[in-house]
């Protein structure tokens, strides 16, 4: 079974310290559950279109992240709210 290192940017953790705490758990948790994302088929994730990155969503928040299956290493590159995080 794959385990893989999560990996937070700067960026995220401060998006993630400002929520409030009910916000937080229910992110984390989903976050948790990516370091088994082999079991946990059931997390709501899509690939973005032209790019390497996946999108989880968790209530109204996206958290894009990239898999490095060789390394067993997700990078979350950024959470935000939905109707914010693809306009960049």
């Amino acid at each position: 079974m794959k385990r893989y290192s999560v990996l937070l940017t700067k960026k995220s953790r401060k998006f993630l310290y400002k929520l409030t705490l009910q916000q937080q758990i229910r992110i984390a948790s989903k976050i948790d559950k990516l370091e088994n994302i082999e079991q946990h088929k059931n997390l709501d994730i899509k690939p973005i279109k032209s790019s390497e990155s996946f999108r989880l969503r968790v209530w109204d928040y996206r958290i894009i992240f990239t898999k490095n299956d060789s390394e067993l290493v997700i990078n979350i590159i950024e959470i935000g709210n939905r109707w914010d995080i693809y306009k960049k």
